[in-house]
């Protein structure tokens, strides 16, 4: 029987999202596969973690994605592969069950239909559960023993596979470095690398066997498409979200009703309220043309019960405060009119993603909310999501080098010069000639890596460590993501309990829930709040009375002069040495101006806060005078401080509507050049046409300066909320100052 190079199907291949079993990325197994000419490709993990990635990652190559899960029944391995969608559903329905080794098999013999079983050990109990779906395990790296047993044995049906760890034959060390590193002990295996059909064929023709290797093409043949074609992409993934939410009845109503009752209650705050109803009206088009009244309802359900039941919440955090809608549900507490929060940099069409709203949570109830969440929607309903740990590169230089006896002190000063590099590999320090890295290093610290890495001594040691940087070696749970869904989470993806918690955790990285249209939800707990609310309780015991902190006056003239003195100790955001000295120059008056300098006093923006300073105390003159927008910058002294800013100035010097002004910010932010240049003829094209601006070379300055500031320009919103939660702290120290210095955290 002839067989081409492309009709072998490996069948048996495991990533390293199976932790400490394997150090073989998916990129590069399918890379591998691709350099094969391999049709399909088959992924076998002990979980469905790297499903979704794999899963994306062979479509947009052109190789047939197989997804299969390895489990232990009896004692005895057994590799599931699904043939079709249901197949998929049935082992993330199972996915707690196989999280550990079983007794007893628990798929039914209906569910067993849509699965190929490959097994080394054959049963009666096995047979009958899969039928013609049962096929005897050949594993290659043991094929002469298999192969001897299997021609004592008849009626056997039986494939060949390739138990895939690693790619190369010479990674193996690397694995065994890795397993002995996270166990303390690692036993010698046979060969794991990802072979080729012409290092297989050899072996299967001395046993007259060549159809073992056919057999893998007619598994291949029978899997279906486990998910629809554009499944993944982002419009339909954005739709299902509104799909696997918690259900409301006759959302939109209630919405619309829940608003109107909010804006009635606050509406004597609003300096304009046709404004108002204007931006109301805005926003709840787009929410409901987008299905996201769900979302907003949920988190309106929790804000309440939260207020209802004396737990503390952040006035917001990022850019949901920027939604009027969520200000009038009490989701956020800013109101966005007050501050020029622009609704586009929460939610923009044009850059399609779900609502996000980021809510701090009293630390010390924080457990009280997620319990809420549990017991109203059911507690298999929600879960936190899994986060994984890698193996940084200056971590695989240490690694690699404990295990060959090379000397600490030889890697450590190596380890930590790539450290100050976060996203970026030892081959980039390899290469001189092409490093991003070395033009930048002090000659101290180019010297010492380029002798290190050029010393032939440390190749060895080299090759490894690039081997074992970026592979996982642990998982664990997002410090504040969870998912809330209708029907228990199993019903949408794979999920098992954590080791060390014994929470319920999506199997699912954040990037693949997105893909799978699972919303997400931030719950975090902060300290501050927590010493805010005991504070307060403290307040108003002594008084005998009501106090909440969130009334206190933003003018109080004894909190600015604290601010402007420096005696921030303590206070929430203002308590850095630095921001003390800032705050002295500075002279703030207002509480906008805690705004900006908390905006300001991060890397990148910093660099202009001596500016800043030099035009709060002398004027601000000519500077940035090609704007001509004074009602836009005059709050930031003549600086485009704020993300929202960039936004307002593309829109009123242009005549970007405000979600292409929010798209251009982004796209300017990256700053990638072919990108930059085509969006600088489009600004400028369209500013000559808005006619404020009268020429090209004005025109090319305003461009200029938005280039330089959208990538360092912060988000107003996130300012304003902890900048908000940073005075209600000063106020309290300066007003109440027993009761603030009588807390204990």
């Amino acid at each position: 029987m002839r067989v081409s190079k492309s009709s072998y199907i490996p069948l048996d291949v495991m990533s390293d999202y199976s932790i400490g079993e394997s150090i073989a990325t998916i990129q590069a197994l399918v890379e591998k596969a691709k350099s094969l000419n391999l049709k399909a490709l088959a992924l076998t993990d002990r979980t469905l973690s790297g499903a979704t990635e794999f899963y994306q990652t062979c479509v947009a190559n052109n190789i047939k994605p197989i997804i299969g899960q390895k489990i232990v029944v009896s004692k005895k391995q057994l590799i599931l592969l699904c043939k079709d969608s249901k197949a998929y559903k049935t082992l993330c329905l199972h996915s707690l069950d196989f999280q550990t080794p079983l007794k007893d098999f628990p798929l039914s013999k209906a569910e067993c239909s849509h699965f190929i079983c490959i097994t080394p050990l054959c049963d009666s109990k096995l047979k009958a559960a899969f039928g013609n779906n049962l096929y005897k395990q050949i594993d290659f790296s043991e094929s002469k023993k298999d192969l001897e047993l299997l021609e004592k044995q008849e009626n056997v049906k039986a494939v060949i596979t390739n138990p895939v760890k690693y790619i190369q034959k010479d990674d193996a060390q690397a694995l065994a470095i890795l397993k002995k590193y996270l166990h303390k002990s690692a036993k010698n295996c046979s060969d794991k690398h990802f072979a080729s059909v012409s290092e297989i064929l050899p072996l299967l023709k001395q046993a007259n066997r060549l159809d073992l290797i056919k057999t893998t093409n007619f598994i291949a043949e029978q899997i279906q498409d486990i998910f629809p074609k554009d499944y993944f992409t982002s419009q339909n993934a954005h739709n299902r979200m509104a799909e696997t939410l918690p259900n409301f009845k006759n959302a939109k109503t209630q919405l619309q009703k829940l608003v109107e009752k909010g804006f009635e209650k606050k509406q004597n705050s609003f300096e304009n309220v046709s404004k108002a109803k204007k931006r109301l009206e805005c926003e709840l088009t787009d929410i409901f043309s987008h299905n996201w009244e769900k979302f907003f309802l949920f988190h309106h359900e929790l804000a309440a019960w939260c207020e209802k039941n004396g737990i503390a919440r952040s006035p917001g955090r990022g850019a949901a405060p920027s939604s009027f809608v969520s200000y009038l549900l009490g989701i956020t507490n800013v109101n966005p009119l007050k501050y020029g929060l622009l609704y586009e940099r929460f939610l923009n069409p044009e850059w399609l993603h779900y609502p996000d709203f980021d809510i701090d949570y009293d630390n010390k109830r924080l457990e009280d909310a997620i319990n809420h969440l549990k017991e109203k929607y059911g507690e298999d309903h929600i879960a936190r999501i899994s986060v994984y740990e890698t193996i940084r590169p200056e971590k695989a230089l240490l690694i690699a080098a404990r295990s060959l006896g090379v000397s600490d002190k030889r890697v450590t000063p190596i380890a930590k010069i790539i450290s100050c590099f976060l996203r970026t590999s030892i081959n980039h320090f390899i290469d001189e000639n092409n490093s991003p890295c070395i033009p930048v290093l002090s000659k101290k610290d180019a010297t010492t890596i380029k002798k290190f890495l050029k010393n032939i001594k440390y190749k060895r040691l080299i090759n490894i460590a690039l081997k074992l940087e970026r592979i996982k070696i642990g998982r664990g749970l997002h410090s504040s993501g969870f998912i809330v869904t209708e029907k228990p989470v199993a019903n949408y993806i794979s999920i098992i309990k954590d080791k060390n918690t014994g929470v319920l955790c999506a199997d699912s990285t954040f990037i693949a829930l997105d893909h799978f249209g699972l919303s997400k939800i931030d719950m975090l707990g902060l300290e501050e709040l927590s010493k805010l609310k005991s504070i307060s309780n403290a307040v108003a015991k002594r008084l005998e009375k009501n106090f909440d902190y969130k009334t206190i006056p933003l003018d109080d003239k004894k909190a600015l002069e604290a601010f402007s003195k420096g005696k921030t100790t303590d206070v929430f955001q203002f308590d850095s040495p630095g921001m003390k000295m800032i705050l002295k120059a500075f002279q703030p008056e207002k509480f906008t101006d805690l705004v900006l300098l908390n905006a300001l006093y991060r890397p990148g923006p910093a660099d202009y806060i001596p500016t800043v300073i030099e035009h709060k105390h002398y004027g601000i003159g000519d500077f940035y005078s090609t704007l001509k927008r004074e009602s836009i910058l005059s709050e930031t002294y003549g600086i485009p401080a704020y993300q929202e800013q960039i936004m307002q100035i593309a829109h009123d010097l242009a005549g970007y509507t405000y979600r292409e002004a929010d798209t251009l910010r982004r796209t300017l932010g990256r700053k990638k050049t072919d990108v930059v240049k085509a969006k600088k003829r489009e600004f400028m094209q369209r500013t000559l046409l808005k006619g404020i601006v009268k020429s090209k070379k004005q025109a090319e300055r305003v461009f200029d300066i938005l280039l330089t500031f959208s990538a360092i320009a912060f988000n107003k919103s996130h300012a304003v909320s902890y900048t908000l939660m940073g005075y209600w702290d000063m106020y309290l120290k300066i007003h109440y100052p027993e009761e603030y210095r009588q807390y204990k955290k």
